[in-house]
């Protein structure tokens, strides 16, 4: 089975579906990540690429195990 990730790093999570053939949905999780702000510059608030890659690696992870065992992909 061909499964396709979908993933939409936003501005507090990133969400991830797995499709498998002819756009058959799987699965789709989301993992939060922090926003970061600083006193100096109230209207600034940069975002880690650390904490993008930990959240997709996280739900990727959860996502394809938890179809695996349950024998959707």
């Amino acid at each position: 089975m061909a499964i396709v990730v979908g993933v939409d790093c936003g501005t507090l999570s990133v969400p991830v579906t797995l499709l498998g053939n002819v756009a058959e949905w799987l699965r789709t999780a989301s993992a939060a990540y922090p926003l970061h702000h600083y006193c100096e510059e109230p209207d600034f608030a940069p975002q880690s690429h650390a904490d993008h890659i930990r959240a997709l690696a996280e739900t990727t992870k959860a996502r394809t195990k938890t179809s695996l065992e349950n024998g959707t992909a």
